[in-house]
């Protein structure tokens, strides 16, 4: 076994299991974003279908935010490898019924389960993180894995934009997926021994280390809130873009398909680019910079007047977001001591989360007041004030003496 307190790298099984199973969040949403009108005409005749099908997609996003606190303490009190073979279990079993169940009701229940499952494996896999790697370790796995998740969001998104034209209950086919990586569990982690150190990643990076008896709860709460921030930025792309693209004059699911596709593809590219940057810029000066991306590519959707136009903008947009999605979560973990690391794990995947169901509820009223072209100005504008926060943090602080 090999975990960052005892200072050896982790196994290329090791890091291959964390890898995949971290998949396994975006291949419950990436899929169905191409299949949102196909949903939305499916049931047509149920009252508040605007908002029912735009929520089959991001439902499962509150339940992960409700159950992934009480994940994080299973994990820190009884360890990661049962929540984590249990939860992605469940989470095969609970999507891959989207494809048999027939009324909108029953999708959603579903929907929910799956949720809770997620809010599981994604507390379960961050704790790991924080325990296999340490210091710049990582950072660099941290993008690898930032990269691996958004390429695989590239093939999810463009299957399911294919799938789409057939039958959009296809798309729940790829949950089969998590039923091989039960026996890659099984065998490949382990939980940390009792008694072992708690804080080698600062030794090994050099950096003073948390006490853990101390909570810095300024920094998580503002931590986490910026996380909830970007995430329910982040995801105007899978729940309103098919629409957008419908308003710009496409209608072909395989092109929407396409359009989130090369949003995740530049998220990936980006990701790699990730410990570069922090080792020349630092955390804040990434967080300004990403922050920027993000809001002057939703400023160029928001512009656009052809499908072409949206391409190029979402590529700038999915830069700022590969930066953010790593720098993020190195930034929290690398500021809270390893005794809460369970608990602050699942505080993540809670913010993100509650993100992504949140995204409807804000972008939707505007999208039916003002167009959706009007929601990613709005969002773009809320993401400038944060990169300016940052920018004039940055500043500030270098100019101290």
């Amino acid at each position: 076994m090999t975990l960052a307190s005892d200072n050896a790298a982790p196994s290329f099984a090791v890091k291959a299991t964390l890898l995949l199973v971290v998949t396994l969040p975006m291949m419950a949403f990436a899929p169905l974003s191409p299949s949102l009108p196909a949903i939305y005409a499916e049931f047509a005749s149920v009252p508040y279908i605007d908002y029912l099908s735009r929520f089959v997609l991001t439902l499962p996003a509150i339940f992960i935010a409700l159950f992934a606190p009480v994940a994080g303490v299973i994990a820190d009190r009884f360890g990661r490898k049962r929540l984590l073979f249990a939860s992605v279990a469940v989470y095969g079993a609970s999507g891959i019924a989207g494809f048999f169940i027939e009324s909108l009701t029953a999708l959603l229940v579903s929907r929910a389960i799956l949720g809770v499952a997620i809010g599981g494996l994604m507390t379960a896999a961050t704790a790991y993180v924080g325990d296999y790697y340490a210091g710049t370790a990582r950072q660099s796995f941290l993008g690898l894995r930032g990269a691996f998740v958004n390429f695989a969001a590239v093939g999810f998104n463009l299957v399911g934009g294919l799938v789409a034209t057939v039958n959009w209950r296809l798309a729940f086919l790829v949950f089969v997926i998590a039923f091989f990586l039960l026996p890659f569990i099984s065998r490949s982690l382990h939980d940390k021994r009792p008694g072992r150190g708690t804080m080698a990643g600062a030794a090994m990076s050099g950096a003073a280390a948390p006490k853990a008896d101390r909570i810095p709860g300024f920094f998580l709460s503002l931590a986490l809130f910026l996380t909830a921030a970007y995430s329910m930025a982040f995801f105007l792309v899978p729940v309103q873009m098919a629409f957008y693209l419908r308003e710009l004059g496409s209608v072909d699911p395989a092109v929407a398909g396409l359009m989130i596709a090369t949003s995740a593809l530049a998220v990936a590219v980006a990701s790699l680019f990730y410990t570069r940057a922090r080792a020349r810029m630092g955390a804040e000066a990434v967080m300004a910079l990403a922050f920027a991306l993000a809001g002057l590519g939703y400023f160029f959707v928001g512009t656009a007047d052809s499908v072409s136009q949206v391409f190029v903008a979402v590529v700038v947009s999915g830069c700022g977001y590969g930066l953010l999605m790593a720098n993020i979560v190195v930034w929290i973990l690398d500021g809270t001591p390893a005794a809460i690391r369970g608990r602050v794990s699942g505080g993540i995947a809670t913010a993100t989360f509650i993100g992504h169901f949140l995204s409807p509820l804000f972008s939707q009223p505007i999208v039916n007041a003002f167009g959706v072209g009007a929601t990613y100005l709005a969002a773009s504008a809320g993401l400038v004030v944060i990169a300016l926060g940052f920018f004039v943090f940055v500043v500030a602080r270098r100019a101290a003496p």
